[in-house]
């Protein structure tokens, strides 16, 4: 069947990771170096086709139709950010100026909002709060909701045979609507990019040495004083670090003026390692570098969230009773 005059065409493979950022680590023929994290065969691979996910920010409108105006609101966003970028690596611009700044922000903040691990995030919360829910329920709220769906009252067996189900939390996961994720994106970047504006930014630039990205390029370095349980995020993290292109790279310290530091083998190791660590599923770099050199990267990587409990630990059968003075 041919398209129908003067209907959008949607657009279906999406790249979670924008083409005009990974543009900047690839060759001439847009060609880079793809390395799986937890092992794998490195090789080449077309900006084109990386981080592609089919239909990632789709979701289904009030008509029930698919709707990829996400790609629109991004698209609006990476122009912006396409200028300030060539400003800072082409023009060597530094300090940006206010305007350039607060766009290269909401660029920075729609990275760390929009990617396959701030929906990982979202839907392991969910999975985890419901199962809480429900375990702490017990039979009785489980019988009012079979109950209310029924319209009358339900078997004992009925209600037996669902609560084992519902309880055996490691046979099933709860999944979130991807138009849950997609409509938080626009209030989160707006309250992450402020957390970053507040932050002294620092340039730095390399000759000799090369810099590598990952699927999920802001990387967060934990502080000082942070230990193995610390939680490390935007408003907490000792340094927030951004490649800008396989020779420059933003660091995020605390709130100071902007300034410049010369590029260092030191350097280069310490972006490159916690950019590697911050990848889900590959790192990427240009074909004529070898930024991995003494780089450690994790294994797969599992769930983005560590709870002090399991579901299974706060199961009441009988409901959770709160005895009030």
């Amino acid at each position: 069947m041919g398209k129908q005059a003067g209907k959008k065409q949607l657009k279906r493979r999406h790249h979670t990771v924008p083409q005009l950022y990974l543009r900047r680590f690839a060759d001439e023929a847009e060609q880079f170096i793809r390395v799986p994290v937890g092992g794998g065969e490195r090789r080449p691979i077309g900006v084109v086709h990386a981080t592609v996910q089919k239909d990632f920010y789709s979701f289904r409108n009030a008509a029930g139709d698919l709707d990829d105006s996400m790609e629109d609101f991004f698209g609006e966003i990476e122009a912006e950010a396409a200028k300030v970028l060539r400003l800072v690596v082409e023009q060597d611009q530094w300090p940006l100026p206010a305007g350039a700044r607060v766009t290269l922000a909401h660029w920075i903040a729609a990275q760390l909002v929009r990617g396959p691990a701030a929906r990982a995030v979202m839907a392991e919360t969910l999975d985890f709060l419901t199962k809480i829910q429900i375990g702490i329920g017990g039979r009785p709220e489980l019988r009012r909701h079979l109950e209310r769906d029924a319209g009358g009252p339900v078997a004992d067996e009925e209600v037996e045979e669902m609560w084992k189900e519902m309880t055996d939390f490691s046979s099933y996961s709860i999944d979130l609507p991807a138009i849950d994720h997609l409509s938080s994106i626009p209030e989160r970047i707006r309250t992450l990019a402020p957390l970053l504006l507040g932050r002294s930014w620092v340039l730095v630039r390399f000759e000799r040495r090369a810099l590598l990205t990952s699927d999920h390029p802001v990387a967060l370095a934990a502080g000082p004083n942070a230990t193995e349980h610390t939680a490390v995020g935007v408003a907490n993290a000792g340094a927030i670090i951004l490649p800008l292109d396989r020779r420059a790279a933003i660091i995020m310290y605390d709130p100071a003026p902007d300034f410049r530091l010369p590029g260092t083998t030191r350097l280069a190791r310490f972006i490159n390692q916690h950019v590697a660590w911050s990848a889900r599923a590959a790192v990427f770099h240009h074909p004529d570098d070898n930024p991995l050199d003494g780089i450690q990267l994790l294994p797969q990587r599992g769930p983005e969230l560590q709870f002090s409990h399991a579901p299974d630990d706060l199961i009441h059968p009988d409901g959770l009773r709160l005895e009030l003075d």
